[in-house]
Order: structure tokens, then C-alpha cells, then sequence
């Protein structure tokens, strides 16, 4: 039965998006701190693209379904996740064929496979991602504000070293000093340039950058993110017991 009644509220919250247009699913985007905004957001992304498949339109449904696989599923729904983020790199890839130069589907396509590869470990959604970041950074870096040195940083730092893969903590500090240079304003290039740092033995200068990222004032547009940013960073400041 509850699955039937669901199946109405979808049907009928579909109903209600019918001849909705981009800029009222991009309005449902910005307030998606609220979850129902988030679900209806991806939602009429959906119905959207299919009435016309576009680059922007495919890229913006992967964007939907990734923030809803990394935030409204918990971490032991793997599979769910596993199939979010499956079918993020694929409309990536789709995005990609409508235009084939487009970094945005590349750096897309990079972030999908490193959020698979924290669910399932898989180097070789790891490589992947570093592939695309790399490919990002070489042709336009400051795209987003830099955010592909900020994911390609966190890979060298999480993945393991040779001879197993391409980790390295040095290259990890050298990426993410760089892009906190780029964007002072981003949380996550302070906590995991901190965690780097602290791991290897940097212990004042990692509490440094660890306070100034958790006093930066939130950031308005990306209120989910921010709050999990802060979350993560306290819960490591008490695991090492950071004063």
C-alpha cells in the first residue's frame, strides 16, 4: 500500500511540473536546502530534458542527481548511491556528445566517478576522475573556481601510493595550497588541506587552516554543502582532538 500511494505522490508532483520551464526548476535548485526542493528541482530537470535534450539540461540533471546521491542517502544505501552516481557519469556522457569540447560534462564526469569510487573503493573510478581533472585543469583550471584541484587534491590524499596507485600527500598539499590561494571562499579547501597537512606531521600549521575554514560565514549558495563541510570538519577536529 505504501508503495502504491507513493507512486501516486510522484505522478501527481510530475503532474504538477508539466509546462514548468528551466528557470523555475534552476529557482527549485538554489533553495534546495530544503530536500523537497531539491527532489522537485531533479525532478522537472527530468521531464525537461526530455521535451528537448540539451548540454545544459543533461549537466544539470547529473549535478541533481549527484547532490541527492551524496546527501539524501545515507551511507549504508550503497547500492542507491552506486546507481546515482552510474547515472550521473552517464548523462555526462551524453552531455559530452552534444558537445564534445565541453569541459563542464568532463569535470561532471570526473566528480560522479570520484563520489563512485568512495562507495565502492574502486581505483579504477579514482583514475577515472583523476583523468577528467586533470584534462580540466590543463584546458581551463579556474573553471568553478578551481574545484578540480580541490577534488584531484583529495584523490591524492585518500588514494593509496605506489606501487598500488597514484596517491601522494605531497603532490595532495601542493594542489590544495594552490587552490586555497584560488578561492579562499571554499570551506573544503581548508579542511582537506588541513587533513593532509596534520597527517604528515604538520600539526600547528593544519589547526591554523582548520580554524580559518570553520570561521569563514556561510556560504548562501551552497548552504548544504557548507553545513556538511563544517560537520566533517568538527567530527575530525574531535577524532584527533584539536584544540
Amino acid at each position: 500500500m505504501r508503495k502504491i500511494i507513493v507512486a501516486f505522490m510522484v505522478l501527481a508532483l510530475a503532474h504538477s511540473l508539466s509546462g514548468s520551464t528551466m528557470a523555475e526548476a534552476d529557482k527549485l535548485w538554489e533553495l534546495r536546502a530544503e530536500s523537497a526542493n531539491a527532489t522537485k528541482a531533479v525532478m522537472l530537470y527530468q521531464e525537461l530534458l526530455k521535451q528537448n535534450p540539451t548540454y545544459e539540461g543533461y549537466l544539470k540533471l547529473a549535478r541533481g542527481l549527484a547532490f541527492q546521491g551524496r546527501f539524501h542517502l545515507k551511507e549504508e544505501q550503497e547500492q542507491e548511491k552506486m546507481a546515482a552516481f552510474t547515472r550521473c557519469i552517464g548523462l555526462s556522457v551524453q552531455a559530452g556528445r552534444l558537445n564534445p569540447g565541453g569541459l563542464e560534462a568532463v569535470f561532471v564526469n570526473g566528480m560522479c566517478h570520484a563520489e563512485r569510487a568512495k562507495v565502492d573503493q574502486s581505483l579504477g573510478d579514482a583514475r577515472r576522475a583523476k583523468n577528467a581533472m586533470e584534462r580540466v585543469l590543463k584546458e581551463k583550471p579556474l573553471l568553478y573556481d578551481g574545484l578540480a584541484y580541490t577534488i584531484l587534491g583529495k584523490l591524492y590524499f585518500e588514494i593509496p601510493g605506489w606501487p598500488i596507485s597514484f596517491g601522494d600527500n605531497d603532490k595532495a598539499i601542493e594542489i590544495l595550497r594552490k587552490v586555497l590561494a584560488i578561492n579562499p571562499r571554499n570551506r573544503y579547501n581548508y579542511f582537506f588541506l588541513s587533513e593532509v597537512l596534520w597527517s604528515e606531521g604538520f600539526k600547528n600549521e593544519a589547526k591554523d587552516i582548520l580554524k580559518r575554514g570553520m570561521d569563514l560565514p556561510p556560504d548562501p549558495l551552497f548552504l548544504v554543502e557548507d553545513q556538511d563541510c563544517l560537520k566533517e570538519m568538527r567530527l575530525f577536529q574531535k577524532k584527533e582532538d584539536i584544540k
